[in-house]
């Protein structure tokens, strides 16, 4: 599933795009954390690590063509 949020000027790539994307893939992973805290289980900290690194895009990256995207193991 993604969201791709075009620009007026026509720019597929923005700093829109990413804070969509960046936003789909954390409530993709909510439901990973809520899993875990309705089983009364700590969230995994590779989780923790993965949400922080995605709430930490765009400032984290120079320019919207060149996000490195977290990646979290299945």
């Amino acid at each position: 599933m993604e969201n791709i949020v075009t620009e007026e000027h026509g720019q597929d790539v923005s700093w829109v795009t990413v804070r969509s994307q960046r936003d789909n893939l954390l409530a993709e992973s909510d439901v990973m954390v809520l899993r875990a805290l309705e089983e009364s289980q700590s969230v995994p900290t590779d989780l923790v690590a993965y949400r922080q690194a995605l709430r930490d895009l765009p400032s984290s990256a120079a320019s919207p063509e060149k996000v490195t995207w977290p990646t979290l193991a299945k």
